[in-house]
Formats: structure tokens, sequence, C-alpha cells
């Protein structure tokens, strides 16, 4: 008996815009990508105020190199080198009342972030 309420589009909910774009390349045994991550922006109604939410944009690099020398265990491997969040980019502001002060559904607040990565092909 109680009236639906639309929660899309406010904190700690889905949003209606999230988009990520994605570039590729390789050159013989070597490789770059690029990812745009996209969080529209939205409305926080709770506080009785609505408080608008800024969208947030980041970037993700990373470079690879496939391995050709080397052990023989390591035969068919890459390495990968990358940086999540290359801007270092915090999240929008959202007040909640555990004073974390951002939107954990809908954005990330662990900055730039450097990453290393071996993978292996059997």
């Amino acid at each position: 008996t109680l009236p639906a309420v639309e929660v899309l589009n406010t904190p700690f909910n889905p949003i209606d815009l999230r988009a990520r774009g994605y570039l590729d390349f390789d050159r013989g045994p070597f490789g770059v990508s690029l990812s745009v991550n996209h969080t529209g922006a939205y409305d926080d109604p709770r506080t009785g105020t609505t408080v608008s939410v800024a969208s947030w944009t980041t970037a993700d690099l990373s470079l690879r190199a496939r391995l050709s020398a080397g052990p023989e265990w390591l035969g068919d491997a890459t390495v990968t080198v990358g940086i999540l969040n290359v801007a270092d980019k915090d999240p929008p502001h959202v007040a909640n009342q555990f004073n974390v002060n951002f939107d954990g559904a809908n954005a990330n607040a662990l900055g730039r972030f450097w990453f290393v990565q071996l993978t292996k092909g059997w």
C-alpha cells in the first residue's frame, strides 16, 4: 500500500549516466591503453533542500610488454604498469552520517593508484 519511491539518481543508489571510453594500441610486443570513466551529476534530496552532486571524470593509463626473452617459465607472459585516476581527482562531496563524505556506490576515494601486473598464458 506504500507509494513507489524513485531512488534513481540519488546518493548510494544507481545513477542513469555512467560511461567508460577505452582506447587500446599494440605495436609489436608493446601496448598502451587509456580509459576515461565518467559518472554523471545527480541530486541529493535527503536534507529537504536538494543539493547537486557534481559529475566525476577520471582517466586510467597502462603500458604493457610481452616478454619473449628470459627464463622459459616467463614465455608468453605480459608485464603491465599502470595508473588508475591519473590526475588524482577527488570524488564529489556527498555528506553522510558516517563522515565519509563521498558516495561509495558511484565514486572511489582511492585516489591515484599505481600498479604492476604480471600475466602468464598457459
